[in-house]
């Protein structure tokens, strides 16, 4: 594939008029544009249109109608790319929230057979989202199946490495010893659902600790008490490690996603902790989640008959522009929130996140409306809108 006159978003940095000549999934040349045979076969011409990394979400539970967690297998996984694709998403992690243990075994089964068949790039792995969380911020989450960790537990999951790419988790239900091998094992641990205090929290959190990131900060998470008594969201913005944020300006003001941006720097990410509304009909005003009937929100969100949030009807490129428009940033800043930066927490920026010579050929193209309109994983096209 060759894809001329691009106004691409080069590494991680600029927009240039670029051509790009793509192998085997990869970019393997980046020329000034009008360099490249305009008349070689497959010869995508963007006549200018701005060309970004591919999206990556580290946080979908469900998309065009499904939850990830009715039924977790390899085939919801490859739907899940599909409507992700719609949106410029190129990469995620299918969350699977609290549940059972037969589940969450499921689940990895199926992840494996997933991977198996088309890699680990476009699905590094699953996003395991409890149990394993304090009871006081389980949110939306079902309680009856919230409970400590185990080193059975231990044993499973890290053999299960390449299949769980992040767990989210509340320190108290772990040993350190089993937080320690979990870190050890490559997969990236995530402090999200809990009630710890500052003080729990701080001595596990840090590049050089257990605890890298931190799952949609602010919501499900101790927040500031007082002048005196700080959270653990005050913990994440303390020791500066990684962190998604849902930005559908219902979870979070945009006020303190600009205050955790001045905290964090590069370190802050988008996340849309989507649903089954994510993508779906306009007609879709409701669904089953976690024993629940949720009920989608003119805003966006999804909440339960008590008003309890459970997520967002939120896609990758809609956030990409309330980062913009709503909360101010750069749109340098503001791509890198939703391409290099999640690349990064989950340790894959040497090969996604960004449009360079040698990284794989994961782009999207959006319009002035920031409405998806070419989609390409690997260096085929997914979706052409």
């Amino acid at each position: 594939m060759i894809i001329i006159n691009a106004n691409a978003f080069l590494d991680a940095r600029e927009f240039r008029m670029s051509d790009l000549i793509i192998e085997d999934g990869k970019i393997i040349r980046i020329l000034p544009a009008g360099s490249a045979d305009p008349f070689e076969p497959e010869v995508i011409n963007l006549q200018g249109a701005k060309l970004y990394p591919g999206f990556i979400d580290l946080q979908i539970n469900g998309c065009g109608g499904i939850i990830y967690n009715d039924a977790p297998t390899a085939e919801k996984i490859s739907y899940m790319q599909e409507i992700n694709s719609r949106s410029g998403t190129t990469t995620f992690l299918p969350t699977l929230v609290t549940t059972t243990a037969e589940n969450i075994d499921f689940a990895i089964d199926e992840m494996r057979k997933f991977q198996d068949l088309h890699g680990r790039l476009g699905v590094p792995g699953i996003h395991i989202e409890g149990p394993f969380i304090s009871p006081a911020k389980s949110g939306i989450h079902n309680k009856a199946n919230i409970r400590r960790f185990t080193d059975e537990k231990l044993a499973q999951f890290t053999a299960a490495h390449r299949q769980i790419a992040m767990l989210t988790l509340s320190p108290e239900q772990f040993t350190i010893q089993q937080l320690e091998s979990l870190a050890a094992s490559g997969i990236t641990l995530s402090l999200g659902h809990t009630a710890c205090s500052y003080e729990q929290c701080i001595p596990l959190l840090g590049a050089d600790k257990c605890i890298h990131n931190a799952t949609h900060l602010y919501n499900a998470m101790s927040i500031t008490a007082s002048a005196r008594t700080p959270g653990a969201s005050d913990a994440v913005l303390d020791s500066g490690i990684y962190a998604g944020i849902i930005a559908d300006l219902c979870h979070v003001h945009p006020a303190l996603i600009r205050n955790a941006r001045r905290c964090l720097g590069n370190r802050l990410y988008l996340v849309t902790d989507a649903l089954a509304s994510a993508g779906a009909p306009a007609d879709f005003k409701s669904f089953s989640f976690c024993g629940k009937t949720m009920y989608v929100k003119d805003e966006g969100f999804c909440a339960d008959e008590n008003g309890t949030l459970g997520g967002s009807s939120l896609t990758m490129n809609i956030g990409l522009r309330n980062l913009i428009e709503s909360c101010g940033f750069s749109e340098n800043d503001s791509i890198n929130m939703a391409t290099v930066i999640p690349a990064q927490t989950v340790g894959l920026d040497d090969r996604l996140g960004s449009i360079a010579e040698g990284k794989e050929a994961n782009l999207t193209v959006l319009d002035s409306e920031y409405n998806c309109r070419l989609t390409v994983c690997h260096g085929e096209i997914l979706y052409r809108g």
